[in-house]
């Protein structure tokens, strides 16, 4: 079976090389709104191939659509969305799917359940499983451009799983991503929700308020360690000031004397101190040019903000700008050697750097003081 080549491959590329290009210039670059303004200011849901796939999700005589960015769900035996009852469901995915090169292809399901795939009507994988388990398609000849993509899949066990995947002639198997994946017309009414949820999950909510949602929000930032590498007075501050843009700690509003309360009170509390590593830098000026190369470098601006430089969205790693404010050097350096020391649950990534990059990084961010972001 060969899929044909769509009449709106013209208009989906021409759509989506103008927003790549917009973005990628405009984070080379550190533009702040001077570059690609109206494309950084424009609802995805507006665009001419807004991202991700229209669901819908079916149980029983009720029904609800929101959109996926992806099929790429672990749902075991819980309800696939808080508005529909536990139990058997089914759901139908629909929109475009982009094809990077002619050629043969091959999709790839891990799934528990019944599935149907299709392109451009026609099936190209179709299976069934009792437990979780890889089921594999035919070889398909695609050409390049995109195609419309239908995924029907049922619950019939006690579990639900479905994740989709794909591989060809050129490359091994590899998840099918939302960059792959777009719909003709936007739907703001249901971004609109979805944005609302993840505001919500984002900002914790649930952890003081009831919730109908089966979801668990991130924890906060751990107090467990409180006594190593923060001062009181770096605690009446948290307290008492105004949060940045990029930070999800709810305004308290606290007298400075009620907030010197909680400061000694955490102090005094706080799990043993963890003891922090010395760092000799003998030429700190080179260290610290070093330590911002290697920032603008190893990827650290995909979840952090330093400046007017990258990104922190909802569940990023937040800002970086006055960390120097808040932890020392020698934090700093204990953090990226191991970071479990001083909270068991955090969320940064591991990276392979030498002694000699970790302190570099150490002084750079460590002297990132009364820098004000944006």
């Amino acid at each position: 079976m060969r899929l044909q080549y769509s009449e709106n491959n013209q208009r989906f590329y021409f759509s989506f090389l103008t927003r790549f290009l917009c973005l990628l210039f405009a984070g080379l670059l550190g533009i702040n709104g001077t570059v690609c303004l109206a494309a950084s200011e424009e609802d995805p849901e507006e665009s001419d191939f807004p991202p991700g796939l229209l669901a819908v999700y079916q149980t029983g005589q009720t029904k609800i659509e929101r959109l996926d960015p992806q099929v790429s769900f672990n749902w075991g035996s819980d309800s696939p969305d808080v508005r529909l009852a536990a139990g058997p469901f089914e759901a139908n995915w629909t929109g475009l799917f982009l094809v990077k090169g002619d050629g043969k292809h091959r999709f790839h399901v891990y799934l528990q359940g019944d599935v149907e795939l299709l392109l451009n009507g026609e099936t190209v994988l179709k299976g069934s499983s009792d437990q979780p388990q890889w089921i594999n398609g035919k070889d398909v000849e695609l050409e390049f451009g995109e195609q419309e993509i239908e995924v029907k899949y049922k619950k019939t066990g006690n579990g639900a799983v479905i994740k989709l995947f794909w591989s060809s002639e050129r490359f091994a198997i590899e998840p099918i991503t939302t960059q792959l994946l777009f719909r003709e017309t936007g739907r703001p009414d249901l971004a609109l929700l979805e944005r609302g949820r993840l505001e919500f999950k984002a900002s914790r909510c649930d952890r003081c308020h009831l919730s109908a949602t089966a979801e668990t929000s991130l924890p906060a930032p751990s107090l467990e360690k409180t006594s190593t590498g923060l001062s009181n007075d770096w605690i009446v501050q948290k307290l008492t000031e105004q949060s940045g843009k990029h930070n999800r700690m709810p305004e308290c509003q606290m007298e400075n004397q009620q907030a010197r309360d909680i400061a000694a009170y955490l102090q005094s509390t706080s799990a043993k101190k963890v003891k922090l590593p010395k760092l000799n830098s003998k030429k700190p000026k080179d260290d610290r040019q070093q330590g911002e190369l290697l920032v603008l470098s190893l990827g650290c601006l995909a979840c952090h903000v330093v400046n007017d430089l990258g990104r922190s969205d909802l569940f990023g790693g937040g800002e970086l700008s006055q960390i120097g404010s808040k932890r020392s050097a020698q934090w700093l350096l204990q953090w990226m050697r191991k970071p479990e020391t001083l909270n068991a649950h955090h969320r940064m990534p591991t990276f392979s750097l030498s002694g000699k990059e970790q302190r570099q990084l150490a002084v750079y961010l460590s002297e990132l003081k009364n820098v004000k972001a944006g």
